[in-house]
């Protein structure tokens, strides 16, 4: 297959959209039956990667147009309720795709570099700006700029599932807990990622697994943040399902994950 890279110095956005659009009918009519399988194979590769891509320029267009007012002006309450009515999106997806378009151009720059270079899926920068988004207040920059990076590190090598099980370990290591009595709330720490720092009374992060300070033995092991897990189902005369409970915060990453691949 030959495409033709010719479209000028620097055309406007809205042709080179159209020229994309040109390029994909070429793919949609080309006889993929007549392809090797080494042409298969790239093409597989690289068009879904292109996805990522793209979705990258989406975010791009998604951030000016908040930043414009754009939706607004449209007479809609905000941009995901634009792209709702628009495209017909459910308010879970439209919600979604603008949280990703602020979080992977602002929080999550170098999650956005790579969806934009297409080395991560789309699916895998959900999880990880939502990690980022979740991670103990009182995480330094350092420690943010390194948690950012060993997750587009896993995300190259496992699927979102265990990616969302790896970001919430991450999490837990970014967080310590104060279980001496009359210490912190493990339960509630699990939820809000704050602490105590042991014999300060203030609150802070650290690395878990490492000394509290001076003194004797350390810190004490945390207890399990899975512990607090529950989920309840109730049926209802109305032939309907009630769902309530709490998880932690590796629970409800993997729970959100599962949503959003039905989704």
């Amino acid at each position: 297959m030959v495409f033709d890279e010719d479209i000028g110095d620097d055309p406007d956005p809205s042709t080179r959209l159209a020229m994309i659009a040109g390029q994909v009918d070429g793919l949609l009519a080309a006889d993929a039956w007549q392809l090797p399988d080494g042409e298969l194979e790239g093409l597989i590769e690289g068009v879904c990667r292109l996805v990522g891509r793209v979705t990258a320029v989406r975010g791009l267009l998604f951030v000016e147009a908040q930043d414009r007012g754009f939706a607004v002006r449209q007479g809609a309450t905000d941009l995901a309720g634009w792209l709702r009515d628009r495209l017909a999106l459910t308010a879970r997806d439209a919600r979604r795709q603008v949280a990703l378009a602020r979080d992977s151009t602002t929080v999550c720059a170098a999650t956005g570099a790579a969806l934009a270079a297409g080395t991560i899926t789309v699916e895998h920068a959900v999880v990880i700006c939502d990690a980022m988004r979740t991670l103990p207040t009182g995480t330094t920059s350092e420690q943010r700029t390194a948690a950012e990076k060993a997750l587009l590190g896993f995300a190259r090598q496992f699927d979102v599932i265990h990616l969302a099980k790896l970001a919430a370990r991450l999490r837990e290591t970014l967080t310590t807990v104060d279980t001496s009595p009359g210490g912190d709330d493990p339960h509630a720490d699990s939820r809000t990622g704050e602490h105590t720092n042991p014999g300060t009374g203030k609150t802070g992060n650290g690395n878990a697994g490492c000394d509290g300070g001076g003194g004797g033995g350390g810190e004490k092991p945390s207890a399990d943040p899975a512990d607090i897990r529950r989920l309840t189902l109730t049926d209802t005369p109305a032939g309907t399902t009630l769902i309530g409970g709490e998880l932690d915060a590796e629970g409800a990453a993997l729970l959100r994950t599962a949503l959003d691949s039905l989704g």
